[in-house]
């Protein structure tokens, strides 16, 4: 009965998997990112753009950003490349600690669109690879507390953001991708899911 078992088990995965990558496969010519593609991505960001106190002779840590982006095709053939419009939901922590235990943190929030420009200029050599430029704009909240002065604020205010990035398709639906630029993080790596 354990064999029966296990045996449908790996046909129906076997199944499953087959139809997913159906539904997933992209033409040879097609590009890596075109119009109606639905791409989620989840990634850690370091460089924090958001940097506090100057000295290091106290205990300091920066948490790595964490970044959940969406990112859907447009329009596509507008030069060499498509345009996507998305957002991009981010949270990064610092904390400080004085000699006398008394701590610090500053916890940032950032809630954005994005509007990208994907390069399709390669499509025909490698229709996995996905160069991208891009801007955003959205709302930072900070919060601030620190026990040693018994202080804490508040402050929510626009902000801006220009950035570089690519992503490689190892299937039709899934991506590791890199970004470079100013957002809650300089370096953001991460990996992505494709929704036709």
């Amino acid at each position: 009965m354990k064999k029966i078992t296990a045996i449908l088990g790996a046909v129906s995965l076997t199944v499953l998997a087959t139809i997913v990558h159906a539904q997933g496969k992209k033409g040879e010519s097609d590009a890596a990112f075109e119009r109606g593609d639905k791409v989620f991505g989840v990634g850690l960001g370091v460089g924090t753009a958001y940097t506090y106190y100057g000295s290091h002779s106290y205990s300091y840590s920066v948490l790595p950003a964490l970044a959940l982006i969406y990112d859907q095709g447009l329009i596509d053939k507008v030069g060499p490349g498509n345009i996507g419009i998305g957002g991009m939901v981010a949270w990064q922590q610092t904390n400080y600690k004085y000699g006398n235990g008394d701590k610090a943190n500053w916890t940032n929030f950032y809630l954005g669109i994005r509007g990208t420009y994907h390069l399709t200029i390669l499509k025909e050599k490698n229709n996995h690879f996905d160069p991208y430029g891009g801007a955003s704009f959205g709302m930072r909240v900070m919060n601030y507390n620190d026990t040693r002065y018994n202080e804490s604020y508040h402050t929510t205010y626009p902000t801006i953001g220009l950035f570089v990035g690519a992503r490689y398709y190892f299937t039709p639906l899934f991506a590791a991708f890199a970004e470079v630029g100013y957002d809650v993080a300089v370096l953001k790596l991460g990996v992505n899911l494709r929704i036709k």
